[in-house]
């Protein structure tokens, strides 16, 4: 509740193809692969341009984070009837439907001790609340052994 979005009129698919750019990089020192499909003509979005940096960030970072050598990662912005849909997609593996109610909780990290993945919990905890300021949902999706999606849509 400390935090109001200041809202202006940006391109989503250009914040996002920037991020992309940027992460591919991080992605290459670990053979993670970094696919994206970036509407070029989807209109622009109303909301807080720094705000939805740091949700697409946060999202690119967690990705690699989880991401095994030589996984994939896909990042797609598409425009749809309800808005503009951001979602990005890893292989890997993926959450147990146990630990899916809590990913969002400030400091819950599912299990390490097997991968030795280190954070703070706090990555999607931020997301979820950038999110909520902007009354949007962010929806997961994840098939444990596989993959995990994250999306979420920006109203036109």
């Amino acid at each position: 509740n400390q935090v109001a979005p200041h809202y202006e009129k940006f391109f989503i698919s250009e914040l996002v193809a920037d991020a992309t750019q940027h992460y591919s990089v991080i992605a290459k020192e670990k053979n993670i692969s970094l696919q994206s499909s970036i509407s070029t003509t989807a209109p622009m979005v109303e909301a807080d341009i720094s705000l939805m940096e740091r949700v697409v960030q946060n999202l690119l970072s967690n990705a690699i984070k989880y991401t095994p050598e030589n996984g994939e990662i896909t990042v797609n912005v598409k425009e749809q009837s309800s808005g503009i849909e951001v979602e990005i997609e890893n292989s890997g593996e993926g959450i147990r439907q146990d630990d899916l109610p809590h990913i969002f909780d400030r400091y819950y990290k599912v299990d390490k001790s097997k991968s030795g993945i280190e954070g703070t919990g706090l990555g999607l905890a931020i997301v979820k609340k950038i999110l909520d300021l902007h009354n949007i949902q962010i929806r997961v999706n994840s098939t444990f052994g596989k993959s995990t999606s994250f999306s979420f849509s920006l109203p036109l």
